[in-house]
C-alpha cells in the first residue's frame, strides 16, 4: 500500500491531480470482515488474556468518509492528509472500552520482552478461550502508532467527532450482530488471570 502511493506520488509532478488520505485505526459500526474492530470484538469476548503497552490512533469510520469527501473538494494536489482522532495507549483504550461495555478489561499488562517470550514458546496454543497472540502481533501492538491530524483540521476543515462516540457505536453494533457469544455487562476476567496478575504486581512485571 505505501509503495503504491509513494508510486502515485511520484506522478503529480507529470500532472496527476493526487490528494492522499491515511485514515488512522478505524472504527465504527459495520464492519462485516472485522478488518479493523476485531480488537473491539476479542474484548468483549474476553479473548485478550494478557495485552503489551503500545498507543493506537481511533478514528469514526463516519469521520474518515467525511474527511475523503473533503480531501477531494479542498485537498492540496500532492499532499497528504492524516484522518485520526485521538491517540490512546491500549492500557487507556481497553480501560474505556471497559467502561462503556461494562466488560472487565485485560487484567495483565507484560512487559514487551516477556510477551515475546511467551508468544515464541505458546505461537498457536491457547489461554483458556484466547489464542496466544504471535511475535509479529506482539511486537506491532507495542508500536507508536500516534498521529497528528493538524493538516487536515486547518486545510480541510475536518472536525472529527468525539472520542468516544466510535466506541460505543462499535460496541454497540457488535452486542446487537453477536450478543449471544460476547461477554455479558459486569463480567470480569476470569480467575486464574486476576491471580496471576496479582503475583505479577510485587516483582515488578
Amino acid at each position: 500500500m505505501h509503495e503504491a502511493e509513494l508510486t502515485a506520488l511520484a506522478l503529480v509532478p507529470r500532472g496527476l491531480p493526487l490528494v492522499v488520505v491515511n485514515p488512522a485505526h478505524v472504527l465504527g459500526p459495520g464492519d462485516p470482515g472485522r478488518s479493523s474492530t476485531a480488537i473491539v470484538r476479542r474484548f468483549l469476548s474476553q479473548q485478550i488474556p494478557a495485552y503489551v503497552d503500545g498507543t493506537l490512533n481511533i478514528v469514526s469510520v463516519q469521520d474518515v468518509a467525511r474527511g475523503h469527501l473533503l480531501a477531494d473538494e479542498r485537498g492540496r494536489v500532492g499532499e497528504r492528509y492524516i484522518l485520526g482522532n485521538r491517540n490512546f495507549t491500549m492500557t487507556r483504550l481497553f480501560v474505556d472500552l471497559g467502561r462503556l461495555s461494562g466488560v472487565g478489561p485485560p487484567a495483565i499488562k507484560l512487559p514487551v520482552p516477556v510477551a515475546l517470550a511467551l508468544a515464541l514458546a505458546g505461537t498457536g496454543q491457547r489461554l483458556g478461550a484466547a489464542s496466544l497472540p504471535t511475535p509479529v502481533e506482539v511486537r506491532a501492538t507495542s508500536l507508536n502508532w500516534s498521529f497528528s491530524n493538524r493538516r487536515a483540521k486547518r486545510e480541510l476543515g475536518w472536525l472529527p467527532s468525539p472520542h468516544e462516540d466510535c466506541l460505543e457505536e462499535t460496541i454497540a453494533w457488535y452486542r446487537e450482530r453477536d450478543g449471544g457469544s460476547l461477554a455479558p455487562p459486569g463480567s470480569l476476567p476470569p480467575l486464574p488471570l486476576w491471580v496471576a496478575a496479582g503475583a505479577m504486581r510485587p516483582v515488578g512485571l
